[in-house]
């Protein structure tokens, strides 16, 4: 029997059979050891080879010479022939068929600079995909890179992923089910984060510029690290009920939005200019939080409907920040009690519903606000203390 290697090539959507005429060729730890071409009917391929290839060599299957490029690697299992082996149109796809962890140096190995290959990925002390280009990891198998990732594209997390350096995707992370991804570096996502696996965040810092979304089925584990929500467009965070560590709003040119309770087990800040609208959601805080880096700032601004609880264990900023209530916005009236942080509530307090037609009232015994108070509602003090410092 002649040893082979066969697989299925798909378009960028990981689903639909690419059926363009292409060659494709194999190399066996970087060196060239056969082609074949796609099927214009299902995508399919078949790719003879001139021996077995060795347990764990290094196998590189792309498409040569055509205008669309894909690459795959993965590990070989010495077995005769090897099936499955699926190529995606603009992506890397990472996957081994033993159980031996996939590095960025079998990715160096795999690569022989041929200029379809390239147009994928680069290799070296930073493995860097091409412009627009995914990488794609394989359900059930582990890539673990010790140099920093660069991803210009997306990236599906469908195995596990232990990078030891910073890993920087310009566009979405999506960790599916099953897989798990547990970096020892600082990790940045320019699209959004989906976890409907597991997330297990370290030290390390999380930078995230898009939505954050954990699914009700995953599991994100915060660690000593931090999350930072740094875009520059709205943001909506929905945790399902799994804790994060530190917290630090850094996107101060939109509103970053809650779409479920954020429970926050170490620190909370608000940059000065940087907006969190609770939209209904629960919010606590264990540590120390801070509503706006500068003292007296009023930018800074944490935005609710009135109907939310919010829990400062470590206490309220009474130096800078705003507090927002902008009630639910229609019919029935709302009657909103402001929330009661202490001796002193809030450094500065608008009651501002958008259809004006909200009561707020006083849920403690008295209502103490450092700067300003302002409303364009109707608020009832009814006996209780009011005091105020400012205008």
């Amino acid at each position: 029997p002649t040893p082979s290697i066969a697989g299925t090539v798909y378009l960028a959507d990981g689903v639909t059979p690419y059926t363009t005429a292409s060659t494709m060729n194999v190399l066996v730890n970087g060196v060239s050891d056969g082609t074949g071409v796609v099927s214009i009917v299902n995508g399919t391929y078949s790719i003879a080879l001139s021996a077995t290839p060795a347990v764990d060599d290094v196998i590189t299957v792309y498409i040569d010479g055509a205008a669309d490029d894909g690459v795959t690697v993965t590990l070989h299992s010495g077995a005769l022939s090897l099936t499955g082996i699926n190529v995606t149109i603009d992506a890397l796809t990472v996957r081994s068929e033993t159980a031996t962890a996939v590095t960025d140096a079998h990715l160096n190995t795999a690569n022989d600079a041929d200029a379809d290959i390239t147009a994928i990925y680069a290799d070296g002390a930073t493995l860097t995909t091409a412009a627009g280009k995914d990488l794609n990891l394989n359900a059930g198998d582990t890539f673990a890179p010790t140099g920093g990732v660069v991803i210009d594209g997306d990236m599906t997390a469908g195995g596990t992923y232990t990078p030891t350096l910073t890993t920087a995707i310009t566009g979405d992370l999506s960790i599916t089910a099953g897989g798990v991804t547990t970096p020892s570096g600082n990790m940045t996502v320019g699209g959004d984060f989906s976890n409907l696996g597991t997330f297990t965040a370290g030290a390390p810092a999380l930078s995230e510029a898009g939505d954050f979304t954990n699914d009700a089925t995953g599991v994100f584990t915060s660690g000593t690290g931090s999350v930072e929500f740094n875009g520059t467009g709205t943001q909506t965070v929905t945790t399902n009920g799994d804790a994060l560590n530190n917290v630090e709003n850094k996107n101060t040119t939109a509103v970053v939005s809650l779409g479920s309770a954020l429970s926050v087990s170490g620190t909370y800040n608000n940059d000065d200019g940087a907006v969190l609208s609770l939209n209904g959601s629960n919010f606590s805080v264990t540590g120390a939080f801070t509503n706006g880096d500068t003292a007296t700032n009023t930018t800074a601004e944490i935005r609710l409907i009135g109907t939310e609880t919010v829990t400062l264990t470590s206490g309220q900023d009474i130096d800078s920040g705003t507090f927002r209530y902008v009630g639910n916005n229609g019919a029935p009236t709302l009657v909103v009690n402001i929330a009661d942080f202490g001796a002193t509530d809030y450094y500065r307090l608008v009651l501002a519903p958008t259809d004006f037609t909200d009561i707020f009232r006083i849920a403690g015994a008295s209502l103490t606000v450092v700067d300003d108070l302002n409303t364009t509602s109707t608020f009832e003090p009814q006996t209780k203390t009011v005091t105020i410092g400012g205008d």
